[in-house]
């Protein structure tokens, strides 16, 4: 990935733009972390630890909370605009996907024996977790994507 300063030294799973456009979130697999960057100019604003190999990132819709599915750790982890951690979920399986729905989020996740299949979990405000979809296929087979798993959440699953 290219920018104003250079190349990123890793290759980010996942971007978000916050509201206003001045941050740009990456989520990066290999380094195991999120990182905020400045949109202006690409300076380097905040970095945390995001999980054992993450794999999806969303902003939330008032920007004041930024989700990263922590991968291999199980985890939804819950950032503040200067990715100070405020909360972890622990969610079954490899967490591959997460999307903010109108009440809560929703989490695509591998689990199964060699987590050869995936479900969706819709996440309550509270941290409550509740399985509404299976699939038996691995999530690598269904293309997760945000799309994907915002399109299962808001479908007929959750209301």
């Amino acid at each position: 990935s290219y920018g104003y300063k250079g190349q990123v030294d890793v290759m980010p799973n996942g971007c978000d733009l916050a509201a206003g456009g001045g941050v740009v979130y990456c989520l990066s697999g290999d380094a195991d972390s999120v990182t905020a960057y400045a949109a202006r100019d690409g300076e380097l604003l905040f970095s945390a630890p995001a999980g054992a190999y993450p794999r999806a990132l969303a902003l939330g819709p008032d920007g004041q909370c930024l989700a990263a599915a922590g991968g291999a750790a199980g985890e939804i982890l819950l950032f503040d605009p200067g990715l100070r951690l405020r909360r972890t979920i622990r969610v079954p399986g490899v967490a591959c996907g997460v999307c903010f729905l109108g009440k809560g989020m929703a989490a695509l996740c591998a689990v199964g024996d060699g987590e050869l299949s995936s479900a969706l979990f819709r996440i309550s405000p509270w941290g409550v977790t509740e399985e509404i979809f299976t699939c038996p296929r691995a999530p690598a087979a269904c293309r997760p994507s945000i799309t994907a798993a915002r399109w299962a959440a808001t479908g007929r699953y959750i209301s």
